[in-house]
């Protein structure tokens, strides 16, 4: 059995500090009416307890290679026991989050075509021993061969081997174009979650604030036509600004760095700023090719290429194949 890297708990502890900063108004509270150094040795006690059941999941997760599947155990005090066969991994995925960069970790995923998400992840990882293991499972899935090394894998090298030039590629100005055709506003539904927040925590009441406003209707009845006109003009600048802004950062994020290319009957695509991911597509698996446009970008000759495969990520299966093309690239995809 073989265990996850150390720093796993580390990641989790770190990954878990926003949802714990939620229980400060709590603390202050508490330490209005305490003495300091009981609130003190709460927030340790506290600390100490999340740190040890960490160490309990990650002493209790484990996965083998057996000669015919990939076993992973995990639970603390409900054990799960999955046993994924070597013939049912249809792609292997690498992913990369910040954190684990800094650390030079990476989850391995399995995708098997009997579910639409990942049955099996291992995360973290060195990445070494996510190459080796993505060796071995498509080595094992290709030939079935039980005498197979799973020792003497080889990592990167023999990895990369197989695959060949990339087909597509987006650079850094075309992903910034990509970014204006995918306006969000997904801002505003984090400003009135803020607000649902604060309102809540900290005892501020909405009602006050639209009072406030309401007192203040007369007064801008008497502005000037123009001068309303203009702070209409300005709001919905403001929105627009900030709705182009967001799909810029989101798009750049995810598609940074966006890489395909080919190999022996797969294709393996990298993307991300923060989060590098390196996906895996069997060639074999794809069951239609998707090409999608709006009226927008179809007047400029773009397009979007996706691909169905079976058993892929997410609820429909679809992997973007060339997001942001030109009809000649998504030709020869």
């Amino acid at each position: 059995p073989r265990r996850l890297h150390p720093a796993t708990m580390l990641i989790a502890l770190v990954r878990q500090a926003p949802s714990t900063l939620l229980g400060i108004p709590a603390l202050l509270a508490i330490g209005a009416r305490a003495d300091l150094w009981l609130v003190l040795a709460g927030t340790v006690a506290a600390f100490l307890v999340a740190g040890m059941f960490r160490w309990l999941e990650w002493a209790r997760f484990t996965y083998v290679l057996t000669d015919d599947a990939v076993v992973i155990a995990s639970g603390v005090f409900s054990r799960n026991r999955r046993t994924i066969p070597y013939q049912r991994v249809a792609d292997v995925g690498i992913e990369r989050r910040p954190l684990q960069r800094l650390f030079g970790l990476a989850t391995v995923k399995l995708e098997t075509g009997g579910a639409g998400s990942n049955e099996g992840t291992l995360n973290s990882v060195s990445v070494a021993e996510a190459e080796r293991l993505r060796h071995f499972l498509r080595s094992r899935r290709a030939d079935g061969d039980s005498s197979a090394s799973v020792v003497g894998a080889s990592s990167r090298g023999a990895s990369a081997s197989n695959i060949g030039a990339p087909l597509f590629a987006m650079n850094t100005r075309r992903v910034l174009l990509w970014g204006l055709f995918n306006f969000s506003l997904v801002w505003i539904a984090v400003a009135f979650g803020a607000v649902q927040y604060l309102d809540g925590a900290f005892g501020l009441d909405a009602r006050l604030v639209w009072d406030a406003v309401r007192a203040r209707s007369g007064a801008v009845r008497t502005l000037p036509t123009i001068a309303v006109v203009g702070a209409l003009a300005l709001a919905v600048a403001v929105i627009v600004g900030a709705g182009v802004a967001a799909g810029l950062i989101r798009t750049t994020l995810r598609e940074h760095g966006f890489t395909l290319a080919e190999g022996d009957r797969r294709l393996r695509r990298k993307r991300g700023l923060l989060t590098r991911s390196e996906t895996i597509i069997s060639l074999p698996r794809v069951q239609l090719a998707a090409i999608d446009d709006g009226p927008i970008r179809r007047r400029f000759g773009w397009s979007r290429l996706r691909a169905q495969v079976l058993g892929g990520e997410g609820a429909s299966g679809r992997q973007d194949l060339a997001p942001f093309a030109r009809s000649n690239e998504v030709d020869r995809i």
